[in-house]
């Protein structure tokens, strides 16, 4: 699992509760906290891993690929009609 601060980007690829946890940025206490349970609850580290594999197994690069040559088109006719 991940543990991450919920910041833009990072949240976007963190699960809250299913792929990893989240901690306010620059709370390091509450980051102590979360890693510590990790660390002593073998079974939610193995259900946040679980899930973290479930959550990456939707993803897959040529699907990202595919919306990034998308993207990337549609970038090229804009600026083509604004010429």
């Amino acid at each position: 699992p991940t543990v991450a601060a919920n910041v833009p980007g990072l949240r976007d690829s963190v699960l809250e509760g299913t792929s990893g946890r989240l901690y306010p940025y620059g709370d390091i206490p509450r980051l102590a906290e979360i890693l510590f349970q990790l660390c002593t609850n073998p079974f939610e580290l193995k259900r946040l891993s679980n899930g973290a594999v479930e959550w990456a197994s939707s993803f897959s690069w040529d699907d990202e690929a595919r919306i990034l040559l998308k993207l990337c088109q549609q970038t090229i006719e804009t600026a083509r009609i604004h010429r």
